[in-house]
């Protein structure tokens, strides 16, 4: 009887202990003007922009942000290799003597 009655009242203490927590975690996650107000990147995270395809249709350029630098960087996503990557500079000449070549 009496260890009923002892795991009866440890099953309340740590009910009641888990409801305390919950109250605390809370009222760490209630929304103020601030929150609501903040920049949409820092909590959104930034969206690609400028997004287009090369010549041969195998890869997708796009400018993004993912870091939140002062200035979005060119990105590539491979056909076979859905990941993103930062386009190296000798990239972003190549691509700008092909163009110039084109126009």
């Amino acid at each position: 009887m009496k260890k009923h009655i002892l795991i009866s009242l440890l099953c309340i203490i740590f009910s009641f202990q888990n409801s305390i927590l919950a109250q605390e975690k809370e009222k760490n996650q209630t929304l103020s003007i601030e929150k609501i107000m903040q920049d949409p990147n820092d909590w959104v995270g930034s969206l690609p922009e400028s997004i287009f395809w090369s010549c041969d249709s195998k890869t997708i350029f796009f400018e993004w942000n993912p870091e939140n630098k002062p200035v979005k960087e060119l990105y590539k996503i491979k056909r076979e290799k859905p990941l993103p990557k930062k386009v190296s500079k000798k990239e972003k000449e190549k691509g700008k003597e092909r163009l110039e070549k084109e126009i």
